[in-house]
């Protein structure tokens, strides 16, 4: 289903295998949506699905909105 990831010999994390991909702004979207929708997923799982690592969902999940929508 999503990348395959190994272990990086020099600090022993886990690393996905391949370059990340840039998600656009449409991508982010679609996966606070599906993050509403499977609140009880992963941010591993949920990052397996757009092709990013859980890091990069996790931000993009608690970031939301960085344009802002203030009143002013």
């Amino acid at each position: 289903m999503g990348k395959e990831a190994h272990q990086d010999e020099v600090t022993g994390c886990r690393m996905p295998k391949g370059p990340q991909k840039r998600l656009t702004e449409n991508e982010k979207a679609k996966m606070r949506t599906y993050h509403i929708d499977y609140p009880n997923m992963s941010y591993r799982k949920l990052g397996e699905v757009f092709g990013c690592s859980k890091t990069t969902a996790y931000r993009i999940i608690t970031q939301g909105d960085t344009l802002g929508s203030g009143t002013g």
